[in-house]
This record gives structure tokens, C-alpha cells and sequence, in this order.
């Protein structure tokens, strides 16, 4: 249930969103960006793989949204929704083949919004539940699928410091060790990964004028500042992708993870292939560093 809407600045024409559905472990935690990520969103649509789809209708504040899977199918796993105990239909139907072992996880996006869920704890539902199905709780500890546990303790836990100059292929470097290395579920703080998760997809790929995008870069720099500030707080293995290249930065970072394994990554591409970088990062992100603070960090 989304139960209520948090308020927003004044001027502000962010709108609340609340997509919800399922996923498999390793995905990635915006929902229905990912291949076996399935989500119903508040605008009225379904995504799977980043493909979005008009599907249902819009909800919003104090609706109550029903998320069910069927696995009785011979060939297919049928996942359908309800909005306020009403039918919604069945948005995914994926072949059981392609799924493989692959276990179905609850999974809840939302932005703005402050959301109350249910697998089976409360005494009485937010609505019946249709006759053929069970919640989650109700199902047998046996047939369920735990996800692994998180480390107990910072010493299990490792950082990983990226130092380089702006275009140098940290960013890269930091995904392919995410990629070769899943079973550590690094958390990758960087610029861009708080960018990707601050933009909200949908039908229609939204273009930025270029007040909002610095206006977006501003937030995504505050948002990252606060998220390495708090991290070393979580049991968790982590890649701090930002420049870094100015030792005090490096030894005020590090000395907040104390007790976890501590190691400095430093990129340096040859010349050529670091101006090539940069056109590139020129050309995709429409910003150019100053060559006073590339001197500087240099």
C-alpha cells in the first residue's frame, strides 16, 4: 500500500513514483532495468528489461497494489496484479525454460513515497487474496529460496578506493570488477550510478535542458557525498568510483572504513587512449572539465 506521498520542495515538479514486482537475486535495485526484473509502475505501465509497456492503470496514495506469481503452468511462470482487490490481469508470463533455478525475489521501488508491505504478518490483509493463491509467509520454509547473508562482521567487509583523473576508465574499471566478482555484491558509490538512479525512465526518453542537468548533477553530488559519508556504517563490500586524487581525500575516506579490508585502486591510461576517454566522456555527458583543474589534479 502506498500510504502516503512525501512532500517535495516548493517549485519542485518531481513527481512520486512506486513501481512493484519481482526480480532475481543480482538485480539491480532499479526495478524492471534488468533481464528477470518485472515491475508494474504508478504511471500505468509494466517494464521488463528496461522495455516499457502501457499495462493496467495509474495508482497512487492509499492504493493497495496485489503482486502474484503462478508457477502451476506446464511451460510458464504467470506474474499478474491487483489494484484495491480488483483484477488487474497478468502483465509477464515467462517461460519456465528461460527462468531456469532461478528464484523469484519481492522487490519494491519508490520515490517520494512511503509504501507499507504485507507477505502474510498482518492479521487481516489490506484485501482477500485470491482463493488460488497464499502469501509468501504461507509457504513452506522448505520451498522458499533464501538470499546469501550479509558479512557479520567490517573485517568480512572490503573497500575499494578508485583514484584517477575524470575520464580516465575508473567508472568501467569498477562495473567489470562488479560483473567478474558478483558473489561480493559490491555497493559501486560513483556520480553515475546515483545519476542513473535519480532519473526516472518511462515510455518517452526524457531530455534535459542543460540548467536541469547541472541542477541534476548538483543533487547527485550531495546524494554521493551523504552515501560515502554513511557507508561505512553497513556490513557491506563497497568501490568508492570518484577521482580521489588528492591524498587527503584518500586518507579521510579510508580512516572512515576502519576494520575493513582497505585497498587503493589507481587508473592511469596512456595519453592518447585518456584523450580519447575524455571526447567520449564529452560527448555523452555534454560537460567538460576545466584544464585549470585538470593541472590540478595532475
Amino acid at each position: 500500500q502506498v500510504t502516503q506521498y512525501l512532500p517535495v520542495k516548493e517549485g519542485c515538479t518531481e513527481v512520486p513514483l512506486f513501481r512493484v514486482g519481482w526480480s532475481v537475486d543480482f538485480s539491480h535495485s532499479q526495478l524492471g532495468n534488468d533481464e528477470f526484473s518485472y515491475g508494474y509502475d504508478s504511471r500505468g505501465l509494466k517494464v521488463e528489461n528496461g522495455q516499457f509497456e502501457e499495462f493496467g492503470e495509474s495508482f497512487g496514495e492509499n492504493d493497495v497494489i496485489g503482486c502474484f506469481v503462478n508457477f502451476e503452468g506446464e511451460e510458464v511462470v504467470e506474474l499478474s496484479f491487483s489494484k484495491n482487490g480488483e483484477e488487474v490481469g497478468t502483465a509477464f508470463r515467462i517461460p519456465k525454460e528461460l527462468l531456469g533455478e532461478r528464484a523469484l525475489l519481492p522487490h519494491v521501488l519508490c520515490k517520494s513515497c512511503v509504501v507499507e508491505l504485507n507477505f502474510g504478518q498482518k492479521e487481516e490483509p489490506f484485501f482477500p487474496a485470491p482463493p488460488e493463491f497464499v502469501f509468501i509467509h504461507a509457504v513452506p520454509v522448505e520451498e522458499r529460496v533464501r538470499t546469501p547473508l550479509p558479512p557479520k562482521s567490517t573485517e568480512e567487509c572490503e573497500v575499494l578506493l578508485m583514484v584517477g583523473l575524470p575520464g580516465s576508465g575508473k567508472t568501467q574499471w569498477a562495473q567489470k570488477q562488479s560483473q567478474e566478482n558478483r558473489e561480493k555484491r559490491y555497493n559501486i558509490l560513483g556520480t553515475e550510478t546515483v545519476l542513473h538512479q535519480l532519473r526516472t525512465k518511462g515510455l518517452e526518453v526524457e531530455e534535459l535542458d542543460a540548467k536541469s542537468r547541472d541542477l541534476l548533477a548538483q543533487q547527485a553530488a550531495q546524494c554521493l557525498s551523504k552515501l560515502v559519508q554513511i557507508a561505512p556504517r553497513a556490513k557491506r563490500n563497497f568501490i568508492l568510483d570518484q577521482c580521489n586524487v588528492y591524498n587527503s581525500g584518500q586518507r579521510r575516506k579510508l580512516l572512515a572504513f576502519k576494520g575493513f579490508s582497505r585497498k587503493v585502486v589507481v587508473i592511469v591510461p596512456t595519453d592518447e587512449d585518456w584523450k580519447k576517454r575524455l571526447e567520449l566522456r564529452k560527448e555523452a555527458e555534454g560537460d567538460d572539465v576545466p584544464e585549470s583543474v585538470m593541472l590540478e589534479m595532475k
